[in-house]
């Protein structure tokens, strides 16, 4: 049995990873849609008229161009989608999702033009409607990772057990435990206990605390891992953020992240300064008849000219 690192992306209610997706509050899509097709091209500029290029090439992460395609239910699902790499000449993979008769995800099929890269993930809950555990199959219909969740009398999320390769599973000792601590009001601890594969017993090795205002919204998180690092994030009256500063151990400044958003919740202006990079870019949107914008131009820092254009096609119901 293969077993293949899978990353999970966990969502606790208000204790959610943060993103810059969703720490952005970028406003979800309006009407109701059917499907959205999204490219992204590279612009050159020949005198008055600006050329075109599919992106095929690696850019760097921070530039924020895209491909993919999303496919809806008529209640609202996303029924399909295709991901990949945005810079990717190739076939993309294709998702399937399915719901269960409560209308909860149960079922990701993965297909690729990579045949080693096809696989399952089926969800399963507990009586209360909350994820029990998390199953993942390879192409040959092997079971290739474990999550399971553990919650205590009160339906509260405890500890979650990952088993990443096939003789953690037979031996059911988990490859790595994440423990769960609501100590304070409004603040969450997780504690990361990798196993050590020599002497295969638990570690501790991280420690994530996040601090939450009344409403949900993080604030302060601390990541501890040999050093640690202090992230503050600061919002406007509309909750969205506007920036992330970024502490070392001796709560010393060494990053700040600075956003600007349109009416319609979208990155207008980002600028990232650190001891390591530098950057920013500005966004120009245009809209269609339902407020989603359908073209996106970026600017480069300060670039009086697009260097990057996103376009989506959207169909609705």
């Amino acid at each position: 049995m293969k077993l293949r690192y899978f990353i999970l992306a966990l969502s606790l209610t208000s204790f959610s990873c943060q993103n810059e997706r969703s720490t952005s509050t970028v406003n979800p899509f309006f009407g109701h849609i059917k499907s959205i097709e999204v490219h992204s091209f590279e612009l050159t500029k020949e005198g008055e008229n600006f050329n075109t290029k599919e992106i095929v090439d690696s850019l760097p992460s921070w530039i924020p161009v895209e491909e993919y395609g999303l496919f809806f239910t008529e209640n609202r699902k996303i029924h399909k989608e295709y991901i990949g790499t945005p810079y990717n000449d190739g076939s993309p993979d294709t998702l399937t999702h399915q719901y269960d008769d409560s209308n909860r995800l149960f079922e990701t099929i993965r297909r690729s033009s990579i045949a080693n890269n096809n696989s399952k993930t089926r969800r399963m809950y507990n009586r209360h409607g909350k994820i029990d555990a998390i199953n993942v199959f390879s192409a040959t219909e092997e079971l290739d990772s474990v999550f399971l969740y553990n919650y205590d009398s009160e339906g509260t999320l405890r500890s979650i057990n990952e088993f990443h390769n096939a003789k953690d599973y037979e031996d059911f000792v988990a490859s790595l435990v994440k423990k769960y601590f609501y100590t304070v009001k409004n603040m969450l601890r997780i504690d990361f206990y990798p196993k050590n594969p020599h002497t295969g017993k638990h570690y501790y090795a991280k420690r994530i605390t996040q601090k939450f205002r009344k409403n949900g919204q993080l604030f302060e998180e601390k990541i501890e891992s040999g050093g640690t690092t202090k992230n503050i994030y600061e919002y406007d009256s509309s909750n969205q953020l506007v920036s992330i500063h970024t502490y070392d151990d001796f709560d010393q400044l060494i990053a700040k992240t600075n956003y600007e958003y349109d009416e319609y919740g979208n990155i207008m202006l980002k600028k990232h300064q650190s001891g390591v990079d530098s950057y920013s870019y500005r966004c120009d949107y245009e809209y269609d008849d339902k407020n989603n914008w359908i073209d996106k131009r970026i600017f480069i820092s300060d670039n009086d000219l697009p260097s990057y254009q996103v376009k989506r096609e959207i169909q609705y119901y």
